[in-house]
């Protein structure tokens, strides 16, 4: 058995090199060839526990239902500007209503085909993507968002679109893919971070 110093016992397994007396410097294992990035040479990985890290859900990018709320109420705000200002042109009433309902429409169409996304999901940087995965098409958006047109319908419009909300609400909580009765009837919309 070989000894270091003075304070060597049986658990000792070999000679180490005297101090100073280490490789050159410059004379380490070459580029590329030590331990991976972050990984401490002879110790293996550290062990994940299941669910904490161990890997990414097949959904981690789908956001739910509450997100898509909030970024469909920071759009509802926006919209209130507009409302309020056709308010104090027009006044009350039919045509105030129809306005409204068109302008609300236009807004969340053309936003989701320019851009795929509106103010509000781009505030929780969510995003619209077509079936192809790609931006929604005019004719996709134009589906998707038609329930947005109810409101035009006297008196009971306020309540249908909230019936419609919740219809859309209950159906993301449902949907693997988080897919709302809106995106399936647009022919397999989704919305997604990012």
């Amino acid at each position: 058995m070989t000894t270091n110093g003075p304070h060597a016992d049986e658990h000792d397994q070999g000679v180490e090199p005297a101090y100073g007396q280490g490789p050159a410097y410059g004379q380490g294992p070459a580029y590329g060839q030590g331990p991976a990035y972050g990984q401490a040479p002879d110790y293996p990985p550290y062990p994940q526990a299941p669910g904490y890290g161990a890997g990414q859900p097949q959904n981690a990018a789908l956001p739910g239902p509450a997100v898509r709320f909030g970024a469909r109420f920071v759009d509802g705000l926006i919209l209130s500007v507009v409302n309020i200002a056709t308010f104090s042109i027009l006044g009350y009433g039919f045509g105030w209503t129809a306005l409204t309902a068109v302008l609300s429409y236009a807004y969340f169409v053309g936003f989701d085909v320019a851009l795929g996304t509106t103010l509000g999901k781009k505030a929780f940087n969510l995003r619209v993507v077509g079936p192809d995965g790609g931006r929604p098409g005019p004719n996709n958006a134009a589906v998707r968002e038609l329930f947005v047109l109810l409101n035009i319908i006297p008196i009971l419009g306020p309540l249908l679109l909230v019936a419609a909300h919740i219809a859309i609400a209950v159906t993301i909580k449902s949907d693997p893919q988080d897919q709302g009765i809106h995106d399936r009837v647009a022919g397999g919309t989704r919305v997604l971070r990012g």
